[in-house]
Order: C-alpha cells, then sequence, then structure tokens
C-alpha cells in the first residue's frame, strides 16, 4: 500500500492550544532563569525553530529520514537523528516552517508506523545555569557553585591536557593496548602497541585558550587573573576557567614562552578577552606550531568586532613587538580574525601575515613538506614517522597499483607512497590543505600524483566508477575523529576492484561504526562484498593521553 498521509487529529484546535501553552511555558522559564537568553539574539542557533519526531522506526538511517523530510516538501536546517532510538530533532529556519512541519510530520504514516511530533525546548546554556545556580549576576568570569568550587579544586591542569601524567611509558603503552582491545575484541585479537622516539614537548600544533585563571585565591584585578594555556573543562560542563601550560610536559618550551609572553600582553590590553556567554570581546586563541628545526608560526585568533583598521594595524605592531621579545625562533606571524561564534574548522576565518614567511616546511622521512596556518598535519612528527612507515610496509610496491589517499590533507601519506605505485589520487575537502598537497607535490617532484578538493562522501561514488577497470585499487582512509560518512563506507564496499583497504583513526571509539559496517554482511543498505581485519597495530602518537592512533588493514 503507497504511503499518505492521514487525517491528523493532532493539529485541530486543541493541539494548537497545547502547543500555544507549552511555548508559553517556555518563554515563563527563559524570563524566570534566562538559561534560553542565548535564543533571543540576533544571530541563528540551531537551538529555535526544533521539533522532536518521535516513534519513528528502530533501525532508521539518516538518509532515509532526510528522503522524508524532503518528499514531505521540508526544508531542515539541522536534522539529529538518536543512533539506534526512535526519535530525532529537526530543526528550521523560521516558525512559519516549523509549523508546516509539525503539520505535515504529526499522524503521518511511515513504514509501519504512525509519526509524531511536538514543539521541543533548545537545551539550557550551561554556563547561564551554572551563574544562575551560584547567584552570579554573569558580570565577571565564571563563578562555580558551591559543588563546582569543591570539584575545581580536585582539577589539575595536568589530569586534562595529559592525564596519563603520572604513569610510566610503559604503563600509558599498556593502558592504550587494553583501552584498544576492548574496542577490537570483536574484530581481531592480534594488537601490537609501538613505541615512539619521543615522549616528551613533542606537540608541533598547540592551540590556547584565553580566559580566566583557575586560582582559588581572590586576584586583586581582573585582567591579572587572565591566563593563556588551556581549559580545565568545557562549555557544556559550563567551566570556561583556563590555566597556563607550565606543567605539561607534551608541549614544547618555545610554545610556553610564546603563551607565556601573549598572556602579558593580553594582561597589559584594553581589549576584553572574547565572552562565549554574551559573544563580546576580542582576544580568543592562541596557536603556535613548530617544525624539528624548532621553527615557529604563531597564530593570533581574534574576534575584530568594531575595531578600525587603525586600531587593528596597532594591535598587529604590538603583537609583533611582543613575539619579537621571545627567546625563540618565530619565522611566521599571522593574525587570525575569527568573526563565526565557533572556532572548529575554518568557517568565518580570514589569516592575515603579520610579518615574516607565509608558511612553515618540514623535512618528512626524506621529503619536504609545506604547512599553511589552517592545513592539517599530524601533531607528533617524530612519531608520524613511525605510523607512515609501517603504513608505507603494509602497501604493495606494484608498479600498477593506484592508491586512494581518502581525507589526505597536506597530501603527505600519498606523496610518500607515489614513488612506489602507479598512480595516487588525494581526496580532501579543505581548500588550504588542497593547495599545500599540490605544492609539497611539485617541492618533491611527484608527477604521478592528483588531488580531488571535496568532500570524500560526494566525490568517491563517481570516483571509483571511473576506476572500476583497475585491476588493483588500495584505499588508505585517515578520517577526522568523528569517521567516515556512510555514503563513504557504502562506496567502498560496492568497489570490488578495492581489494585492501587501510584504515587510519585517532578515535577508535568514535569509528568503530564504521569498521562494523565495513565487516557486516550484505543488506540493503550495505551492498558488496565486505571486508574482513587482517592486521591491527597501535602507534602512540600522543604520550601521557589515554589516545593512541590505530592503523586497521581490511581486505575482501
Amino acid at each position: 500500500m503507497a504511503e499518505q498521509a492521514q487525517p491528523i487529529s493532532s493539529v485541530d484546535d486543541t493541539c494548537a492550544n497545547s502547543q500555544a501553552k507549552e511555548q508559553n511555558q517556555m518563554h515563563s522559564d527563559q524570563e524566570q532563569h534566562d538559561h534560553y537568553s542565548y535564543t533571543k539574539r540576533e544571530e541563528f542557533t540551531s537551538e529555535i525553530f526544533k521539533i522532536e519526531i518521535y516513534n519513528l522506526p528502530f533501525y532508521l538511517g539518516f538518509v532515509e529520514l532526510k528522503k522524508l523530510l524532503k518528499k514531505l516538501d521540508l526544508q531542515p536546517i539541522k536534522v539529529k537523528l538518536i543512533p539506534r532510538a526512535t526519535f530525532a530533532f529537526v530543526t528550521f529556519g523560521s516558525e512559519a516552517e516549523r509549523q508546516k512541519a509539525l503539520k505535515a510530520i504529526d499522524g503521518y504514516n511511515w513504514k509501519k508506523k504512525v509519526l509524531q511530533a511536538k514543539l521541543a525546548k533548545p537545551v539550557v546554556d550551561p554556563i547561564a545555569k551554572k551563574r544562575n545556580a551560584a547567584g552570579n549576576d554573569g558580570t565577571t568570569g565564571d563563578v562555580d557553585s558551591e559543588q563546582n568550587k569543591k570539584r575545581a579544586k580536585t582539577l589539575n591542569i595536568l589530569d586534562v591536557v595529559i592525564p596519563l601524567w603520572d604513569k610510566s611509558y610503559d604503563q600509558q603503552l599498556k593502558i592504550k593496548k587494553n583501552n584498544l582491545d576492548r574496542i577490537l575484541r570483536k574484530c581481531t585479537s592480534k594488537l601490537e602497541a609501538i613505541k615512539v622516539p619521543e615522549i616528551n614537548n613533542y606537540r608541533n600544533k598547540c592551540e590556547f585558550a584565553i580566559g580566566q585563571d583557575s586560582k582559588d585565591e581572590v586576584v586583586i584585578s581582573v585582567r591579572a587573573g587572565i591566563a593563556v594555556g588551556f581549559r580545565l573543562g568545557s562549555y557544556r560542563e559550563g567551566n570556561l576557567s583556563v590555566v597556563p601550560p607550565t606543567d605539561c610536559a607534551n608541549v614544547p618550551e618555545e610554545a610556553k614562552a610564546i603563551a607565556k609572553a601573549m598572556q602579558s600582553l593580553i594582561q597589559q590590553s584594553s581589549l576584553p578577552v572574547y565572552s562565549f556567554v554574551d559573544h563580546t570581546g576580542y582576544w580568543r586563541q592562541i596557536c603556535v606550531r613548530r617544525n624539528l628545526l624548532g621553527q615557529l608560526m604563531a597564530i593570533v585568533q581574534l574576534h575584530p568586532q568594531d575595531l578600525s583598521e587603525d586600531q587593528l594595524q596597532s594591535l598587529k605592531d604590538e603583537i609583533n613587538r611582543c613575539l619579537e621579545k621571545c627567546d625563540c625562533q618565530v619565522v611566521s606571524v599571522y593574525l587570525q580574525k575569527q568573526t563565526t561564534r565557533s572556532s572548529a574548522g575554518n568557517a568565518g576565518s580570514v589569516y592575515e601575515i603579520i610579518s615574516g614567511s607565509k608558511y612553515l616546511y618540514e623535512d618528512f622521512l626524506g621529503m619536504k613538506f609545506r604547512i599553511s596556518p589552517s592545513s592539517f598535519f599530524q601533531g607528533n612528527t617524530l612519531a608520524a614517522e613511525v605510523l607512515y612507515r609501517n603504513i608505507r610496509d603494509w602497501c604493495p610496491t606494484k608498479a600498477t597499483t593506484v592508491v586512494l589517499d581518502i581525507c589526505c590533507g597536506t597530501g603527505t601519506i600519498g606523496i610518500l607512497m607515489a614513488k612506489n605505485v602507479n598512480r595516487v589520487i588525494g581526496i580532501e575537502m579543505v581548500e588550504d590543505a588542497i593547495e599545500d598537497a599540490r605544492v609539497n607535490a611539485e617541492l618533491n617532484d611527484i608527477k604521478n600524483i592528483e588531488f580531488i578538493c571535496g568532500k570524500a562522501e560526494d566525490k568517491l561514488p563517481t570516483l571509483v566508477d571511473n576506476l572500476s577497470v583497475i585491476s588493483e585499487v588500495i584505499a588508505i582512509v585517515d578520517p577526522p575523529r568523528a569517521g567516515l560518512h556512510t555514503r563513504v563506507i557504502k562506496a567502498l564496499r560496492r568497489s570490488l576492484f578495492i581489494k585492501k583497504l587501510i584504515y587510519v583513526s585517532c578515535n577508535p571509539a568514535m569509528a568503530v561504526t564504521n569498521f562494523v559496517e565495513l565487516c557486516s554482511p550484505r543488506t540493503n543498505r550495505l551492498r558488496g562484498q565486505p571486508f574482513k581485519i587482517m592486521k591491527a597495530l597501535a602507534v602512540d602518537l600522543f604520550p601521557y593521553t589515554e589516545q593512541c592512533e590505530l592503523v586497521l588493514q581490511f581486505e575482501r
């Protein structure tokens, strides 16, 4: 029987009154607690115009839900499907669109289910909730409730940044192996954890937050309490306190020196620190990148707000003078103007060179690589050499082999492989990284490599179809922490000419769904011949932390 909309009794006058009461109650809660004040600002947030859809089929896929919304002529801004649950949250761009969705979905017959929809309240702002609990007026930095104050006293910057600081290196490796063993127990019983050459001062990229210090004693001046370092918590936890990286063994001394110098500058500056609560202020973040020669790139992230060009120029001069006094090789200084609320990714970012070279260069396994301010490069260079040597050893050196380097970043893996294979194709969504990758290929006189800019889930399906005549294709994937998009998994499974797949994961716990989908038997959703795991290897790119780089070799 064809699916069709049924009479919707839940959107009659009674339901309208119920929805109005729910909205009024929401507004009342906002006025009373001010936990939702962020929804009243001019900028859009995905927490407004949100509905909840429930009574969904248990094994529902994200793509299927998107198709349903499109079929109902709905245009959502954001869709969040709760895995293996029967409900989802969907956000729209206006109240009119939200009401249209409620009427279209509530009572709709789909996959032998009668769907239900209702208004969804936005999530509580954790910082506002915390301040309200503490009776704080919100005019200064974080003020903990008594419970949070007790908890804060137990926090240690080392526990946050390098939680295994009090363990010997052999104990660290054992913890990592045990964690990964638990993840892989259903897939393999053999796992080796490999040591790396250097466990101290290894971070070649450090992103320092700017905010209020978490010292228990009352500071005489609010500006004197400003720190540049790492956060003890997160916005979600209601804790934005920042502690300098002085004792963190993984942070190079040069990066600590820059953090200290910039902390002094910001404390003396008349410009306030950026507030993630009300999105006012200027100073946001300091990023320091370093190569093996000890050369540094400093990137100062700022929200320009209403600063004039003259004021910005004066600020650039101050930053230059500050970094010139550091006893280290600062060869590149950037101002990153960030105009969006999130600091994740490069959306809303403009990088402006203030002084020195535009790029850093790194010698890596006998080759030279260019690094831009925003491009990805493995955070522990010497350990990454160990990682990539093992990946290279796992790949056959046949002249007929084609390598697909998926999520290729600045092209490191593909360039290292290129001289031993017929052809390499790299896919990456960050334009700056693709530009660096092409330059890196030229720097190393690599001719048999090409780079495609775009999302892997968009480019791979067409690409693998064009490669179907190739007899031997090896795919190497090194995705972000969340893992590969489902469309990429589907494309890999149906590409039967891919006999071998090497998966590099920096967060195996989040990527385990990918591992299961690659190995699962055929279904209507997952077609094509499944893979099986043949090898597993752990390389310790992050000493003193529980994180570890996992490499899996899949074969048909």
